[in-house]
Protein backbone atom coordinates (compact mmCIF):
# COMPACT_ATOMS: atom_id res chain seq x y z
CA UNK A 1 0.00 0.00 0.00
CA UNK A 2 1.13 3.58 -0.64
CA UNK A 3 -0.84 5.59 1.94
CA UNK A 4 -1.56 3.34 4.89
CA UNK A 5 -0.38 0.20 6.63
CA UNK A 6 -2.49 -2.74 7.76
CA UNK A 7 -2.44 -1.46 11.35
CA UNK A 8 -3.45 2.12 10.45
CA UNK A 9 -6.48 3.35 12.38
CA UNK A 10 -8.45 5.50 9.97
CA UNK A 11 -10.94 8.24 10.72
CA UNK A 12 -13.19 9.80 8.12
CA UNK A 13 -11.83 13.30 8.64
CA UNK A 14 -13.46 16.47 7.36
CA UNK A 15 -16.20 16.87 4.76
CA UNK A 16 -14.15 18.52 2.02
CA UNK A 17 -16.93 20.33 0.21
CA UNK A 18 -17.43 22.47 3.29
CA UNK A 19 -13.75 23.46 2.96
CA UNK A 20 -14.34 25.15 -0.36
CA UNK A 21 -10.83 26.50 -0.89
CA UNK A 22 -9.25 23.08 -0.40
CA UNK A 23 -11.78 21.28 -2.58
CA UNK A 24 -11.46 23.92 -5.32
CA UNK A 25 -7.68 23.52 -5.28
CA UNK A 26 -7.95 19.77 -5.91
CA UNK A 27 -10.61 20.23 -8.56
CA UNK A 28 -8.48 22.79 -10.41
CA UNK A 29 -5.50 20.43 -10.40
CA UNK A 30 -7.71 17.71 -11.92
CA UNK A 31 -8.91 20.11 -14.63
CA UNK A 32 -5.31 21.08 -15.49
CA UNK A 33 -4.28 17.42 -15.70
CA UNK A 34 -7.22 16.52 -17.93
CA UNK A 35 -6.54 19.49 -20.23
CA UNK A 36 -2.91 18.42 -20.50
CA UNK A 37 -3.91 14.86 -21.38
CA UNK A 38 -6.42 16.07 -23.96
CA UNK A 39 -3.74 18.19 -25.61
CA UNK A 40 -1.39 15.21 -25.67
CA UNK A 41 -3.98 12.90 -27.23
CA UNK A 42 -5.03 15.44 -29.84
CA UNK A 43 -1.47 16.17 -31.02
CA UNK A 44 -0.53 13.78 -33.86
CA UNK A 45 3.20 14.03 -33.08
CA UNK A 46 2.81 13.63 -29.31
CA UNK A 47 4.74 10.34 -29.31
CA UNK A 48 7.85 12.28 -30.35
CA UNK A 49 7.08 15.45 -28.37
CA UNK A 50 9.02 15.05 -25.13
CA UNK A 51 7.91 18.45 -23.82
CA UNK A 52 4.22 17.60 -24.11
CA UNK A 53 4.77 14.26 -22.40
CA UNK A 54 6.73 15.91 -19.60
CA UNK A 55 4.04 18.56 -19.06
CA UNK A 56 1.33 15.90 -18.90
CA UNK A 57 3.27 13.76 -16.42
CA UNK A 58 3.96 16.81 -14.24
CA UNK A 59 0.29 17.88 -14.21
CA UNK A 60 -0.84 14.44 -13.01
CA UNK A 61 2.01 14.31 -10.49
CA UNK A 62 0.86 17.59 -8.94
CA UNK A 63 -2.67 16.18 -8.61
CA UNK A 64 -1.32 12.96 -7.10
CA UNK A 65 0.75 14.81 -4.49
CA UNK A 66 -2.14 17.06 -3.43
CA UNK A 67 -4.54 14.11 -3.15
CA UNK A 68 -1.96 12.09 -1.20
CA UNK A 69 -1.68 14.86 1.38
CA UNK A 70 -5.46 15.12 1.68
CA UNK A 71 -6.07 11.37 2.01
CA UNK A 72 -3.34 10.96 4.60
CA UNK A 73 -4.02 13.94 6.81
CA UNK A 74 -7.43 15.52 6.16
CA UNK A 75 -10.17 13.34 4.72
CA UNK A 76 -10.85 9.82 3.54
CA UNK A 77 -13.05 10.79 0.60
CA UNK A 78 -14.04 8.49 -2.30
CA UNK A 79 -13.91 11.32 -4.83
CA UNK A 80 -10.36 12.24 -3.79
CA UNK A 81 -9.42 8.55 -3.94
CA UNK A 82 -10.74 8.49 -7.52
CA UNK A 83 -8.55 11.45 -8.56
CA UNK A 84 -5.53 10.02 -6.77
CA UNK A 85 -5.95 6.59 -8.39
CA UNK A 86 -6.38 8.23 -11.81
CA UNK A 87 -3.06 10.08 -11.38
CA UNK A 88 -0.94 7.07 -10.38
CA UNK A 89 -0.62 5.46 -13.86
CA UNK A 90 1.07 8.59 -15.24
CA UNK A 91 3.96 8.03 -12.86
CA UNK A 92 4.42 4.35 -13.84
CA UNK A 93 2.75 3.19 -17.05
CA UNK A 94 2.94 -0.48 -16.03
CA UNK A 95 0.10 0.28 -13.53
CA UNK A 96 2.02 -1.21 -10.59
CA UNK A 97 1.34 1.94 -8.55
CA UNK A 98 -2.36 1.77 -9.44
CA UNK A 99 -2.40 -1.82 -8.19
CA UNK A 100 -0.93 -0.74 -4.84
CA UNK A 101 -3.23 2.28 -4.66
CA UNK A 102 -6.31 0.09 -5.07
CA UNK A 103 -5.18 -1.78 -1.95
CA UNK A 104 -5.25 1.52 -0.03
CA UNK A 105 -8.74 2.27 -1.32
CA UNK A 106 -10.03 -1.18 -0.37
CA UNK A 107 -8.45 -0.82 3.07
CA UNK A 108 -10.27 2.50 3.58
CA UNK A 109 -13.58 1.04 2.36
CA UNK A 110 -13.32 -1.98 4.66
CA UNK A 111 -12.22 0.14 7.62
CA UNK A 112 -14.73 3.00 7.36
CA UNK A 113 -17.55 1.23 5.50
CA UNK A 114 -20.67 3.42 5.25
CA UNK A 115 -19.12 6.33 7.15
CA UNK A 116 -16.55 7.13 4.43
CA UNK A 117 -16.72 10.59 2.84
CA UNK A 118 -18.19 12.37 0.99
CA UNK A 119 -20.86 11.75 3.65
CA UNK A 120 -23.32 14.63 3.87
CA UNK A 121 -23.54 16.58 7.14
CA UNK A 122 -26.66 15.83 9.18
CA UNK A 123 -28.13 19.23 8.31
CA UNK A 124 -28.20 18.22 4.63
CA UNK A 125 -30.52 15.29 5.32
CA UNK A 126 -32.52 16.79 8.17
CA UNK A 127 -36.26 16.33 7.75
CA UNK A 128 -35.91 13.23 5.58
CA UNK A 129 -37.15 9.84 6.68
CA UNK A 130 -34.39 7.46 7.76
CA UNK A 131 -34.53 5.33 4.60
CA UNK A 132 -34.54 8.35 2.31
CA UNK A 133 -31.67 9.94 4.24
CA UNK A 134 -29.59 6.75 3.89
CA UNK A 135 -30.39 6.60 0.18
CA UNK A 136 -29.24 10.18 -0.32
CA UNK A 137 -26.06 9.56 1.68
CA UNK A 138 -25.26 6.43 -0.31
CA UNK A 139 -25.75 8.17 -3.65
CA UNK A 140 -23.53 11.08 -2.62
CA UNK A 141 -20.80 8.77 -1.33
CA UNK A 142 -20.63 6.29 -4.21
CA UNK A 143 -21.53 8.24 -7.36
CA UNK A 144 -18.01 9.77 -7.72
CA UNK A 145 -16.64 6.31 -8.56
CA UNK A 146 -18.27 6.59 -11.97
CA UNK A 147 -15.62 9.20 -12.83
CA UNK A 148 -13.00 6.44 -12.55
CA UNK A 149 -14.78 3.53 -14.23
CA UNK A 150 -16.84 5.39 -16.85
CA UNK A 151 -20.48 5.04 -17.79
CA UNK A 152 -19.98 4.00 -21.44
CA UNK A 153 -17.20 2.54 -23.62
CA UNK A 154 -13.99 4.59 -23.81
CA UNK A 155 -14.92 6.82 -20.88
CA UNK A 156 -13.66 7.18 -17.33
CA UNK A 157 -10.36 8.39 -15.92
CA UNK A 158 -8.81 4.91 -16.21
CA UNK A 159 -9.54 4.55 -19.93
CA UNK A 160 -6.46 6.41 -21.25
CA UNK A 161 -3.96 4.64 -18.94
CA UNK A 162 -5.43 1.24 -19.84
CA UNK A 163 -5.15 2.02 -23.56
CA UNK A 164 -1.46 2.78 -23.03
CA UNK A 165 -0.80 -0.37 -20.99
CA UNK A 166 2.38 -1.88 -22.48
CA UNK A 167 3.09 -5.27 -23.93
CA UNK A 168 6.61 -5.11 -25.38
CA UNK A 169 8.57 -1.88 -25.78
CA UNK A 170 6.23 0.75 -27.25
CA UNK A 171 3.51 -1.71 -28.30
CA UNK A 172 0.38 -1.01 -26.23
CA UNK A 173 -3.15 -2.28 -25.70
CA UNK A 174 -4.35 0.43 -28.08
CA UNK A 175 -2.06 -0.97 -30.80
CA UNK A 176 -3.45 -4.44 -30.14
CA UNK A 177 -7.03 -3.22 -30.62
CA UNK A 178 -6.06 -1.52 -33.90
CA UNK A 179 -4.34 -4.68 -35.17
CA UNK A 180 -7.34 -6.76 -34.16
CA UNK A 181 -9.68 -4.44 -36.04
CA UNK A 182 -7.52 -4.48 -39.18
CA UNK A 183 -6.93 -8.24 -39.10
CA UNK A 184 -3.15 -7.97 -38.58
CA UNK A 185 -2.83 -9.87 -35.30
CA UNK A 186 -1.30 -12.98 -36.90
CA UNK A 187 1.36 -10.85 -38.58
CA UNK A 188 2.12 -9.08 -35.30
CA UNK A 189 2.33 -12.38 -33.43
CA UNK A 190 4.91 -13.63 -35.92
CA UNK A 191 6.99 -10.49 -35.39
CA UNK A 192 6.93 -10.96 -31.60
CA UNK A 193 7.89 -14.65 -31.79
CA UNK A 194 11.64 -13.93 -31.83
CA UNK A 195 11.63 -11.54 -28.85
CA UNK A 196 9.00 -13.01 -26.52
CA UNK A 197 11.37 -15.23 -24.55
CA UNK A 198 13.83 -12.41 -23.85
CA UNK A 199 10.97 -10.42 -22.26
CA UNK A 200 9.44 -13.36 -20.41
CA UNK A 201 9.98 -12.14 -16.83
CA UNK A 202 8.69 -8.66 -17.66
CA UNK A 203 5.59 -10.01 -19.42
CA UNK A 204 4.71 -12.31 -16.54
CA UNK A 205 5.09 -9.45 -14.03
CA UNK A 206 2.88 -7.14 -16.12
CA UNK A 207 0.25 -9.84 -16.57
CA UNK A 208 0.18 -10.50 -12.81
CA UNK A 209 -0.27 -6.76 -12.21
CA UNK A 210 -3.26 -6.51 -14.54
CA UNK A 211 -4.76 -9.67 -13.01
CA UNK A 212 -4.40 -8.19 -9.52
CA UNK A 213 -6.02 -4.92 -10.63
CA UNK A 214 -8.91 -6.85 -12.17
CA UNK A 215 -9.43 -8.73 -8.90
CA UNK A 216 -9.38 -5.56 -6.79
CA UNK A 217 -11.78 -3.74 -9.12
CA UNK A 218 -14.10 -6.72 -8.66
CA UNK A 219 -13.89 -6.38 -4.85
CA UNK A 220 -14.69 -2.67 -5.07
CA UNK A 221 -17.63 -3.46 -7.36
CA UNK A 222 -19.04 -5.94 -4.82
CA UNK A 223 -18.63 -3.50 -1.92
CA UNK A 224 -20.02 -0.38 -3.63
CA UNK A 225 -22.92 -2.04 -5.45
CA UNK A 226 -23.81 -4.09 -2.39
CA UNK A 227 -24.15 -0.82 -0.47
CA UNK A 228 -26.19 0.80 -3.26
CA UNK A 229 -28.44 -2.22 -3.64
CA UNK A 230 -29.16 -2.24 0.10
CA UNK A 231 -30.42 1.32 -0.24
CA UNK A 232 -32.53 0.70 -3.34
CA UNK A 233 -30.21 2.49 -5.79
CA UNK A 234 -29.34 1.39 -9.32
CA UNK A 235 -25.99 -0.36 -9.54
CA UNK A 236 -22.94 1.50 -10.82
CA UNK A 237 -21.46 0.12 -14.02
CA UNK A 238 -18.01 -1.41 -13.68
CA UNK A 239 -18.51 -3.32 -16.92
CA UNK A 240 -16.52 -1.02 -19.21
CA UNK A 241 -13.34 -0.97 -17.15
CA UNK A 242 -13.68 -4.73 -16.53
CA UNK A 243 -14.05 -5.35 -20.28
CA UNK A 244 -10.81 -3.46 -20.95
CA UNK A 245 -8.98 -5.45 -18.27
CA UNK A 246 -10.32 -8.69 -19.72
CA UNK A 247 -9.13 -7.74 -23.21
CA UNK A 248 -5.68 -6.76 -21.94
CA UNK A 249 -5.34 -10.23 -20.41
CA UNK A 250 -6.52 -11.69 -23.71
CA UNK A 251 -3.78 -9.73 -25.51
CA UNK A 252 -1.12 -11.28 -23.29
CA UNK A 253 -2.55 -14.76 -23.66
CA UNK A 254 -2.72 -14.40 -27.45
CA UNK A 255 0.87 -13.26 -27.98
CA UNK A 256 2.38 -15.22 -25.08
CA UNK A 257 0.23 -18.20 -24.00
CA UNK A 258 2.86 -19.28 -21.44
CA UNK A 259 2.07 -16.15 -19.42
CA UNK A 260 -0.64 -18.18 -17.68
CA UNK A 261 0.90 -20.73 -15.33
CA UNK A 262 -0.20 -24.26 -16.10
CA UNK A 263 -1.29 -24.85 -12.52
CA UNK A 264 -3.64 -21.86 -12.81
CA UNK A 265 -5.52 -23.37 -15.74
CA UNK A 266 -8.61 -25.24 -14.60
CA UNK A 267 -9.08 -28.58 -16.36
CA UNK A 268 -11.73 -28.48 -19.06
CA UNK A 269 -14.91 -30.28 -18.08
CA UNK A 270 -15.36 -33.67 -19.72
CA UNK A 271 -18.68 -34.12 -21.47
CA UNK A 272 -20.53 -37.35 -20.62
CA UNK A 273 -20.36 -39.86 -23.48
CA UNK A 274 -23.37 -41.97 -24.37
CA UNK A 275 -22.64 -45.36 -25.95
CA UNK A 276 -24.41 -46.40 -29.13
CA UNK A 277 -25.64 -49.74 -27.78
CA UNK A 278 -26.98 -48.47 -24.51
CA UNK A 279 -28.21 -45.34 -22.82
CA UNK A 280 -25.69 -45.78 -20.02
CA UNK A 281 -23.68 -42.64 -19.33
CA UNK A 282 -19.93 -43.11 -18.93
CA UNK A 283 -17.67 -40.30 -17.78
CA UNK A 284 -14.14 -41.13 -18.96
CA UNK A 285 -11.25 -40.41 -16.62
CA UNK A 286 -8.22 -38.93 -18.38
CA UNK A 287 -4.99 -39.30 -16.40
CA UNK A 288 -1.75 -37.68 -17.63
CA UNK A 289 1.19 -40.11 -17.87
CA UNK A 290 0.71 -43.32 -15.92
CA UNK A 291 3.97 -45.23 -15.38
CA UNK A 292 2.31 -48.61 -14.91
CA UNK A 293 -0.46 -50.07 -16.97
CA UNK A 294 -3.42 -51.19 -14.98
CA UNK A 295 -6.95 -52.14 -15.87
CA UNK A 296 -9.63 -49.93 -14.43
CA UNK A 297 -13.21 -51.09 -14.15
CA UNK A 298 -15.58 -48.28 -15.00
CA UNK A 299 -19.19 -48.89 -14.04
CA UNK A 300 -21.80 -47.34 -16.29
CA UNK A 301 -23.67 -44.59 -14.48
CA UNK A 302 -27.41 -44.44 -14.15
CA UNK A 303 -29.32 -42.15 -16.42
CA UNK A 304 -28.82 -38.46 -15.59
CA UNK A 305 -31.31 -36.69 -13.39
CA UNK A 306 -32.26 -34.70 -16.49
CA UNK A 307 -34.46 -37.62 -17.53
CA UNK A 308 -36.70 -36.98 -14.51
CA UNK A 309 -36.63 -33.21 -14.84
CA UNK A 310 -40.15 -31.99 -15.60
CA UNK A 311 -41.71 -28.70 -16.58
CA UNK A 312 -42.84 -28.31 -12.95
CA UNK A 313 -39.20 -28.53 -11.87
CA UNK A 314 -38.27 -25.97 -14.49
CA UNK A 315 -41.01 -23.56 -13.39
CA UNK A 316 -39.96 -23.97 -9.76
CA UNK A 317 -36.39 -23.09 -10.73
CA UNK A 318 -37.64 -20.04 -12.61
CA UNK A 319 -39.51 -19.03 -9.47
CA UNK A 320 -36.32 -19.32 -7.39
CA UNK A 321 -34.41 -17.22 -9.91
CA UNK A 322 -37.16 -14.57 -9.90
CA UNK A 323 -37.13 -14.40 -6.09
CA UNK A 324 -33.33 -14.04 -6.15
CA UNK A 325 -33.52 -11.05 -8.50
CA UNK A 326 -36.41 -9.56 -6.52
CA UNK A 327 -34.27 -9.63 -3.37
CA UNK A 328 -30.96 -8.53 -4.91
CA UNK A 329 -32.16 -6.15 -7.66
CA UNK A 330 -35.56 -4.80 -6.60
CA UNK A 331 -35.56 -2.21 -9.39
CA UNK A 332 -34.72 -4.72 -12.11
CA UNK A 333 -37.43 -5.84 -14.58
CA UNK A 334 -36.13 -9.42 -14.47
CA UNK A 335 -38.28 -10.73 -11.57
CA UNK A 336 -41.44 -9.21 -13.07
CA UNK A 337 -40.76 -10.72 -16.49
CA UNK A 338 -40.06 -14.13 -14.97
CA UNK A 339 -43.19 -13.96 -12.82
CA UNK A 340 -45.25 -13.24 -15.93
CA UNK A 341 -43.56 -16.12 -17.80
CA UNK A 342 -44.37 -18.53 -14.95
CA UNK A 343 -48.01 -17.45 -14.90
CA UNK A 344 -48.39 -17.69 -18.67
CA UNK A 345 -46.61 -21.05 -18.64
CA UNK A 346 -49.59 -22.54 -16.81
CA UNK A 347 -52.15 -21.20 -19.29
CA UNK A 348 -53.48 -22.77 -22.44
CA UNK A 349 -52.89 -20.89 -25.67
CA UNK A 350 -56.50 -19.71 -25.85
CA UNK A 351 -56.37 -18.48 -22.24
CA UNK A 352 -53.21 -16.55 -23.01
CA UNK A 353 -54.78 -14.96 -26.08
CA UNK A 354 -57.83 -13.96 -24.04
CA UNK A 355 -55.56 -12.25 -21.53
CA UNK A 356 -53.43 -10.44 -24.09
CA UNK A 357 -56.20 -9.38 -26.47
CA UNK A 358 -59.64 -7.96 -25.75
CA UNK A 359 -62.20 -10.76 -25.79
CA UNK A 360 -64.45 -9.28 -28.48
CA UNK A 361 -61.59 -8.09 -30.65
CA UNK A 362 -61.70 -9.23 -34.31
CA UNK A 363 -57.94 -9.82 -33.98
CA UNK A 364 -58.60 -12.51 -31.36
CA UNK A 365 -61.21 -14.16 -33.57
CA UNK A 366 -58.82 -14.17 -36.52
CA UNK A 367 -55.98 -15.68 -34.44
CA UNK A 368 -58.34 -18.34 -33.09
CA UNK A 369 -59.47 -19.18 -36.60
CA UNK A 370 -55.95 -19.41 -38.02
CA UNK A 371 -54.51 -21.44 -35.14
CA UNK A 372 -57.55 -23.70 -34.79
CA UNK A 373 -57.81 -23.32 -31.02
CA UNK A 374 -61.63 -23.30 -31.29
CA UNK A 375 -61.71 -26.62 -33.17
CA UNK A 376 -61.86 -30.03 -31.61
CA UNK A 377 -58.49 -31.78 -31.95
CA UNK A 378 -60.31 -34.66 -33.64
CA UNK A 379 -60.97 -32.36 -36.58
CA UNK A 380 -57.29 -31.50 -36.88
CA UNK A 381 -55.53 -34.80 -36.18
CA UNK A 382 -55.66 -38.19 -37.89
CA UNK A 383 -55.92 -40.60 -34.98
CA UNK A 384 -55.91 -43.66 -37.29
CA UNK A 385 -52.16 -43.56 -37.79
CA UNK A 386 -49.95 -45.94 -35.79
CA UNK A 387 -49.01 -44.68 -32.34
CA UNK A 388 -45.48 -43.43 -31.83
CA UNK A 389 -43.38 -45.84 -29.79
CA UNK A 390 -40.77 -44.16 -27.63
CA UNK A 391 -37.75 -46.33 -26.83
CA UNK A 392 -37.15 -46.74 -23.11
CA UNK A 393 -33.77 -46.04 -21.61
CA UNK A 394 -31.94 -49.07 -20.26
CA UNK A 395 -28.94 -49.45 -18.02
CA UNK A 396 -26.37 -52.08 -18.85
CA UNK A 397 -24.66 -53.58 -15.80
CA UNK A 398 -21.79 -55.10 -17.79
CA UNK A 399 -18.56 -53.42 -16.63
CA UNK A 400 -16.46 -51.72 -19.27
CA UNK A 401 -12.72 -52.31 -19.11
CA UNK A 402 -10.60 -49.25 -19.84
CA UNK A 403 -6.84 -49.59 -20.01
CA UNK A 404 -4.74 -46.57 -19.12
CA UNK A 405 -1.62 -46.10 -21.21
CA UNK A 406 1.42 -43.83 -21.15
CA UNK A 407 -0.13 -41.46 -23.66
CA UNK A 408 -3.28 -39.69 -22.52
CA UNK A 409 -6.06 -39.92 -25.03
CA UNK A 410 -8.40 -36.99 -25.33
CA UNK A 411 -11.92 -38.40 -25.25
CA UNK A 412 -14.16 -37.59 -28.16
CA UNK A 413 -16.83 -35.21 -27.01
CA UNK A 414 -20.26 -36.52 -27.86
CA UNK A 415 -23.28 -34.63 -26.71
CA UNK A 416 -25.72 -36.92 -24.88
CA UNK A 417 -29.03 -37.42 -26.67
CA UNK A 418 -31.77 -38.00 -24.16
CA UNK A 419 -35.28 -38.49 -25.36
CA UNK A 420 -37.88 -37.37 -22.93
CA UNK A 421 -41.60 -37.90 -22.93
CA UNK A 422 -43.49 -34.62 -22.67
CA UNK A 423 -45.48 -34.58 -19.51
CA UNK A 424 -48.66 -32.54 -19.47
CA UNK A 425 -49.64 -30.96 -16.22
CA UNK A 426 -51.65 -28.05 -15.03
CA UNK A 427 -49.91 -27.70 -11.67
CA UNK A 428 -48.28 -24.40 -10.80
CA UNK A 429 -44.82 -23.76 -9.46
CA UNK A 430 -46.22 -21.58 -6.70
CA UNK A 431 -46.58 -17.84 -6.30
CA UNK A 432 -43.55 -15.59 -6.73
CA UNK A 433 -44.43 -13.39 -3.79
Amino acid sequence: MLLYTQDSELEVGIYLKEQRAKFRELRNLLNVAQSSLRKLLETPTSAQDQDLQRQNAEAWYQLQQACTETLKNESRDIEVFVWWLAALPYKKADLSLLDEGLSDFLFALNSLKETIHPRLPDKKVAGLEAAEAMRKQCENQTRPLEQLTGDSPNTGLLNAPLMQFPFIDSYTFSDYLSAHKSGKLEQQKAEFASVIQSHKAQLIAQFETITSIDSKIGEIDVFINGYRNKNGLALLGFRFVKDNLKQIKAMYQYFFPDVVKKEDIAPAPVEPVQTNDSDAMIKPDVTPEIETREAVVVRPQAQSDISTYTRENALEDLNRIAVFFKQTEPHSPIPYLLARAIRWGNMSFSELMNELITKDSPVLAEISKLTGVENDLGELLNEQIAPVITPQSTITETPVIVEETHTPVEPEKVEPVIEQQPKASSSSSGPLW
